[in-house]
């Protein structure tokens, strides 16, 4: 018996290696790609309405430019990401009735600008630099006014966080299209949908973009006549694939932000640190686990700002290709002075099932209770209290075709 146990136990091990292995495997890809446009399209509009029972009307003209511009690039050693826009809004519009006429007319300029960097040193699973900039720039010419916002996160890191999620859609059309891809092949299968996830082949073809990445699909699988499934699995919610990342990953680091002052009073700028440890596993090929944990100081007690904890867990099955369950559960609390610390819960399981391909189901259920809202930036010691709220919802719907 005892013989039996361990056979058992040593083919699991051996099964959940090869299982995984294809993830451990897959490594950095290489490749970029960048644009720079004028978009305006929506340089001149003029609408008029007469209400032809009274005699009211209203006028309008709009006019809208900009210059947009993207940039990516992902290398063994870096990895960098750019998007940004410079944009000049004019706006008029007056409404007229036995009244009198309101007219309202302003002109804003706006740039906005994020940046996202990262640089190894030696080991490209090892120790990192990085820099993540998010600049809002808003001013309206007839107020003078502006509302500005800025914040910078830099510090180093060690460690390295890869998505292989692509892996998991790349095994699928092979194993659909029964395509017998090398190991060779179904990377390469897998780096063409990352590159198609990460915005390349839109930056790279512009309006071919689809047409160059189902030609290169097409090209790997060698399955040309089987396109449409192959369109399927990718888009289609018949095939499930959930969120698939192997590495560890941990940061250590600073925030400037900076606000104008009638955003918040006098609080105008803040100081913030932070450490976080992201960790995430694929458990076998078809269960995936996330966690995470951050804490940030704020170093000159703004107000607004306290201590700030924040923990997500999140863990996945694929059970096959037609059903999927992912359970998610995320703790939040900010100390303010001499108070009782502000908490936030959720907690939500939600689980999507295709029997056949004419009928899918799938239920919700979430439990959520908060006492603050946050900045929204992962970085950031900024928490606004709110009033206290409990909530929880369920959801179960299905849908079949008839016809």
């Amino acid at each position: 018996m005892k013989k039996t146990f361990l056979l058992v136990l040593f083919l699991s091990q051996i099964i959940f290696a090869q299982s995984t292995q294809l993830f451990k495997d897959y490594g950095i890809k290489t490749y970029s790609s960048y644009n720079l446009y004028l978009d305006a399209q929506d340089f001149f509009a003029f609408n008029r309405t007469n209400y032809l029972d009274d005699g009211a009307h209203n006028t309008s003209y709009n006019s809208h430019f900009g210059v947009f511009g993207n940039y990516l690039i992902q290398s063994d050693f870096s990895e960098h990401v750019v998007n940004g826009n410079g944009r000049i809004n004019y706006n008029f519009s007056s409404h007229a009735d036995y009244a009198g006429e309101n007219v309202n007319e302003y002109t804003q300029g706006s740039l906005y600008l994020y940046t996202q960097s990262k640089q190894y040193f030696n080991d490209k699973y090892g120790l990192f630099g990085f820099l993540t900039s998010n600049i809002n720039l808003l001013y309206n010419f007839k107020d003078e006014t502006n509302q500005n916002s800025e914040a910078v996160s830099l510090g180093v890191g060690y460690g390295r966080i890869v998505n292989v999620k692509f892996v998991a859609q790349a095994y699928i059309i092979n194993d659909e299209l029964d395509a017998n891809l090398s190991e060779t092949e179904l990377f390469n299968l897998a780096e063409v949908l990352e590159k198609k996830d990460k915005g390349y082949y839109s930056l790279k073809y512009k309006d071919n973009a689809y047409v160059q990445f189902y030609n290169d699909i097409s090209t790997i699988t060698k399955k040309p006549q089987y396109l449409g499934k192959i369109i399927q699995i990718i888009s289609s919610s018949i095939y499930k694939t959930s969120e698939r990342a192997i590495g560890y990953e941990f940061k250590v680091g600073t925030t400037l932000s900076f606000f104008d002052k009638n955003r918040f009073g006098d609080f105008t700028n803040t100081n913030d640190i932070f450490a976080s440890i992201e960790y995430a596993y694929p458990i076998d090929f078809n269960k995936q686990f996330i966690a995470t944990v951050t804490y940030i100081k704020n170093m000159h007690d703004k107000p607004l700002n306290a201590p700030h904890f924040t923990s997500f867990l999140y863990f996945s099955v694929d059970h096959n290709y037609r059903w999927s369950s992912v359970i998610t559960a995320g703790y939040e609390c900010i100390y303010p002075k001499d108070e009782i610390p502000l908490e936030n819960y959720s907690f939500s399981l939600q689980s999507s099932l295709v029997v056949i391909n004419s009928l899918s189901a799938y239920v919700n259920a979430t439990y959520s209770k908060e006492n603050f809202y946050s900045s929204g930036n992962n970085y950031s010691a900024i928490g606004y209290p709110r009033s206290k709220f409990e909530g929880m919802s369920t959801h179960f719907g299905l849908r079949y075709y008839i016809f």
